[in-house]
């Protein structure tokens, strides 16, 4: 009795699982989409400051959306280096919870093995 419990949870976790690997799967792949689209305006934007800067030193006006066109730079350099830190944590859970599901798993199969030997 105890056996078909822990299969049937098993079971349901490991849907759970799965629907959510789903999802999150879907979620990389937009974010990638993004994250590849803000890296290409990230470069476009640094191209066009290499080229201010040199404009600068002639024009109050270049020089203050310069120093615009840098803060949003800067902006840009945070989300990326925040998507890719939160994508390394994203990683590392998961590989956490795969260890132990296999954990659980070997320990059930173990209890299984024990059960049908009595």
């Amino acid at each position: 009795m105890a056996e078909a419990l822990v299969s049937g949870v098993l079971q349901q976790l490991t849907s759970i699982t799965t629907g959510l690997a789903a999802e999150e799967l879907r979620l990389v792949k937009d974010a990638d989409k993004n994250i590849s689209n803000l890296e290409r305006k990230l470069k476009d934007i640094h191209a066009v400051l290499e080229d201010a800067e040199r404009k600068q030193l002639d024009d109050a006006g270049i020089r203050r959306w310069l120093d615009k066109l840098t803060d949003v730079s800067y902006y840009i350099d945070d989300v990326l280096d925040e998507w890719g830190t939160e994508a390394l944590r994203s990683e590392i859970q998961k590989r956490v919870k795969e260890e132990e599901n296999a954990h659980y798993q070997k320990a059930a199969d173990k209890k299984k093995k024990k059960k049908v030997l009595r």
